[in-house]
């Protein structure tokens, strides 16, 4: 549930994030380009050098937990935006959500992974898999009527759900059910 909360918040970023540009910012496609070009700068950065030196420092689930409320903090930024046009803004929430996204993303696969025998990997990783692929069909469907109807919303929706993913992850006992 918790892969399936997050999952929905990061596609409505991918698939709405460049259409909300062009609506609420008038982007142009040199704009839009040069912002997604400053989210693989922070995606690799996220994942080659803090992600590291996090583990070295904190609990996977203290990570994975502060992964959901910066993706959270970030779809705020998102909703603050729409009614503070400001690229500051906007670039901290794209900041934001993929070092939220970035920090979260690996913990819970290694989550994942650690909670079956190496025999189910496969069965696992094919059903996470699955379920990507269904939110990638069904999540752009619900976020194009939201959005339709408002930009307000959606962003205000998603973040709710990021954080209550990040409520859930920081409930959830993985000890129990992770390999010995």
């Amino acid at each position: 549930m918790i892969g399936l909360l997050f999952y929905v918040g990061i596609n409505v970023f991918q698939f709405n994030f460049t259409l909300f540009l062009k609506d609420i910012y008038h982007g142009t496609p040199v704009l839009i380009g040069s912002i997604l070009t400053f989210v693989g700068i922070c995606e690799i950065i996220t994942r080659a050098i803090l992600l590291p030196w996090l583990l070295k420092l904190f609990s996977d689930k203290n990570i994975g937990t502060a992964g959901l409320i910066i993706v959270g903090i970030g779809l705020g930024l998102i909703l603050t935006s729409i009614y503070v046009n400001s690229a500051v803004v906007i670039s901290l929430a794209v900041i934001a959500i993929i070092s939220g996204e970035g920090l979260f993303d690996p913990i819970y696969n290694g989550i994942l992974s650690k909670s079956v025998e190496e025999n189910e990997q496969g069965k696992l990783q094919g059903l996470n898999q699955s379920l990507q692929s269904a939110n990638n069909v069904l999540v752009p469907l619900g976020v194009a009527a939201i959005y339709f109807y408002s930009p307000t919303i959606l962003y205000a929706t998603v973040m709710f759900i990021a954080f209550g993913a990040a409520v859930m992850f920081t409930n959830y006992n993985s000890s129990n059910q992770q390999r010995k």
